[in-house]
């Protein structure tokens, strides 16, 4: 069995994943831009993490106005240009501040975030690679090539470099789950539940919580036909977090094999509603109106289904 995917398509990861991962950046970055005291390169990454990314950048164009070629004032900006998804720009950045101050672990590692979001996974790999020649200390970027070579199917690998990262940073939640899903992925379905189980544990712990363990695991157990063991923990998932589409259209699923075609399909509208571009959520509600005996309200979905297909398909080959 290949990988289900880094939630289950690059795509994701670029904009769901790819905040939190750059979260893990924040938090381990050891900036002290141009004379900046601590106080204020707090209240950057507060900004940052908020997603009030128009007034971080705000903060840090201002303090590049009298200091305009500092790298790390510049690194700062990259990071915002690649939380509003402008990720050439966020490269071009990056390669200035390089050039101005020489490579830095975290440099490399969030040109490798920018690679993976542009779908270049080999450029990914080696800019992580780069990041741990410069500091093999750095745990975010461990975590991240472990996500890379999950995606890849080079399981064992990723586990190594996930187990690397957990042992500098042994808070580093999503390090126990990528293992998890390693081992998902290598069919051995005892160790990977462990795993996840550990990730849920360890950040029930923690001052913040997050869906994706919890969501990983009610995935497996839907993939190998026992999704009565998956409602549970995604209806942990959504107390969690009720805005991620993924774990509404899970739950849709699980309501679909149990028999209740109109709870699956109200969850399917609401998936709908959180993401208007997740492709499989009009497929699945073709099928239910179908089978509900709806063909117009069936024909529209699948005709949706087809639009967003499309276009996501012409997105990718270029």
């Amino acid at each position: 069995m290949g990988a289900p995917g880094w939630r289950s398509d690059m795509a994701r990861t670029s904009r769901a994943a790819a905040s939190i991962l750059l979260g893990l950046m924040l938090m381990a970055s050891p900036l002290h831009a141009a004379g900046a005291g601590d106080a204020w390169l707090s209240d950057v990454k507060d900004e940052i993490a908020r997603k009030n990314l128009d007034g971080a950048e705000k903060m840090i164009v201002s303090r590049m106005m009298s200091a305009p070629r500092d790298p790390e004032l510049i690194t700062l900006l990259a990071e915002v240009r690649f939380d509003q998804g402008r990720f050439r720009e966020a490269s071009s950045l990056i390669g200035d501040a390089d050039r101005l101050g020489g490579a830095t672990s975290e440099r490399a590692t969030l040109a490798g975030m920018v690679e993976v979001s542009l779908d270049h996974l080999e450029g990914a790999s080696a800019r992580f690679r780069e990041a741990l020649s410069l500091d093999p200390g750095y745990a975010p970027a461990h975590y991240l090539l472990a996500r890379v070579l999950y995606s890849q199917n080079h399981f064992d690998e990723a586990i190594g470099e996930s187990q690397k990262a957990i042992a500098l940073s042994p808070d580093l939640v999503r390090a126990y789950e990528n293992i998890g899903l390693c081992y998902e992925g290598k069919q051995q379905l005892q160790e990977a539940e462990h795993w996840y189980l550990e990730a849920i544990r360890r950040q029930s712990e923690g001052d913040k919580r997050s869906e994706w363990p919890l969501l990983d695991l009610a995935e497996m157990w839907i993939r190998n036909d026992q999704a009565g063991k998956a409602q549970p923990y995604l209806l942990q998932a959504i107390a969690i977090n009720p805005n991620n589409a993924h774990t509404v259209f899970e739950m849709a699923v699980v309501l679909e094999k149990s028999g209740n075609l109109e709870a699956a399909l109200q969850e399917l509208k609401r998936a709908i509603g959180l993401d208007p571009n997740l492709a499989t959520a009009y497929y699945r509600a073709a099928k239910i109106t179908q089978k509900l005996g709806r063909s117009a309200e069936s024909q529209k979905y699948f005709a949706l289904f087809q639009q967003i297909s499309e276009t996501q398909h012409s997105k990718s080959t270029h």
